[in-house]
């Protein structure tokens, strides 16, 4: 009896560090890309929107990132025009059969 107790508790604690580190996995890994916009799409399900910017290299998500600090999602994707040049700062992985895309945390523009 004590045997399968102790076994369920490693693998409660085996699930947690598995919980745990999904989430904080894809904050730390961070890329800097350069890239042309060539168009914004929102991606709307229920309640929340998902900001979307193609570019040359790729598409990317723009959503607020709790874990980064990052609350200006729609300030950022206003300001991101079609056409332009900017240097992205991205967090996670792009998983296509998740629908998950690179968050955009930082956007600068390039002249």
């Amino acid at each position: 009896m004590k045997d399968k107790i102790n076994f369920k508790v490693i693998i409660l604690i085996v699930a947690i560090i598995a919980i745990l580190a999904s989430i904080i996995v894809p904050v730390c890994v961070r890329n800097t890309y350069t890239v042309i916009v060539t168009d914004k799409g929102i991606k709307r399900a229920d309640d929340t929107d998902k900001y979307l910017i193609y570019t040359d290299i790729g598409t990317f998500e723009n959503t607020d990132e709790w874990l980064c600090g990052k609350f200006n999602s729609s300030d950022i994707y206003g300001r991101i025009k079609i056409g332009d040049t900017y240097e992205f700062t991205v967090i996670g992985f792009r998983i296509p059969f998740l629908s998950a895309y690179q968050n955009i945390i930082e956007a600068k523009h390039i002249e």
